[in-house]
């Protein structure tokens, strides 16, 4: 049951980030068409920059639970097992303190911005921008988290960077 509501949550944040990047790539083309009829909409460019900022952070998320993020492991694969795992606990804290990072600074931008709105668009607040990035980070901060868990009880199993 909860693998089926993970599977399933994957799949929803994996279909949002491509209706961002199809929604981006409309936008882009839009602007294109927009500028060659000598016609300026600015309304399509910072609309395609937050979708940019969307379609980085729900990507990554992405990239972590199909464990597609670059990997430099030329050292770490001839390591004993026991070191190897206390090198990869190690980088998963890493990894989780920089997530927590940006959720403490994501947060903090959005008390300060709760007002400010977009620039072309007056309807668009900044914090729907600022706050898909918290929510992005909150739920990529998961993925360290239970790969330090597993390593650390020694399951067999893979973690959920390296599943594929």
């Amino acid at each position: 049951m909860l693998q089926t509501c993970v599977k399933g949550f994957e799949k929803l944040i994996e279909t949002f980030t491509v209706v961002c990047l199809m929604l981006l790539v409309v936008l882009v083309a839009l602007q294109v068409v927009f500028r060659f009829a000598g016609f300026s909409a600015p309304w399509t460019e910072e609309i395609a920059r937050f979708l940019y900022v969307y379609v980085t952070f729900f990507g990554s998320i992405v990239v972590f639970n199909k464990g597609g993020h670059i990997v430099i492991d030329f050292l770490l694969t001839r390591l004993p097992m026991k070191i190897r795992n206390i090198v990869e606990i190690s980088i998963n804290i890493l990894l989780a303190s920089f997530l927590m990072l940006i959720i403490i600074g994501s947060k903090s931008t959005l008390e300060v911005n709760q007002v400010v709105t977009a620039a072309s668009l007056r309807w668009f607040k900044m914090n729907y921008l600022y706050g898909g990035v918290l929510v992005a980070s909150i739920i990529m901060l998961i993925y360290p988290i239970t790969n330090i868990w597993r390593l650390i009880l020694g399951n067999d199993q893979k973690t959920l960077q390296d599943k594929e």
